[in-house]
């Protein structure tokens, strides 16, 4: 494990990180080192190896959340529409950039 540290808008910001396999992962939640994040951190990258990994861990990501979006109940669709009523009114259209799944408040 490794501390990072950089200043930023007058404050000291740390971070760990830990390195397998030539990439970079935050030790909070094992996700890839975002590209900008090294960069900020002066953390040594390939950046090449970087990419691919992030690219990676997202599509991951983005296939965890469809799948769940597919598995919601009639019940959970309801509330998320209500939350989203509550949030944005009535007559307003959403869609989901993920899944693509089109709705009106």
């Amino acid at each position: 494990m490794t501390v990072f540290t950089k200043h930023e808008y007058g404050q000291l910001f740390t971070s760990q990180a830990y390195e397998r396999d030539g990439v970079w992962h935050w030790a909070t939640n094992d996700a890839p080192v975002p590209l900008d994040a090294a960069k900020g951190y002066s953390i040594p990258i390939d950046t090449v190896k970087q990419q691919a990994a992030l690219a990676a861990h997202y599509d991951k990501v983005v296939g965890d959340y469809k799948r769940m979006q597919a598995r919601q109940t009639a019940a959970d669709k309801a509330e998320q529409r209500a939350q989203a009523r509550a949030a944005h009114g009535p007559g307003v259209k959403l869609v989901d950039v993920f899944t693509g799944e089109t709705f009106v408040t």
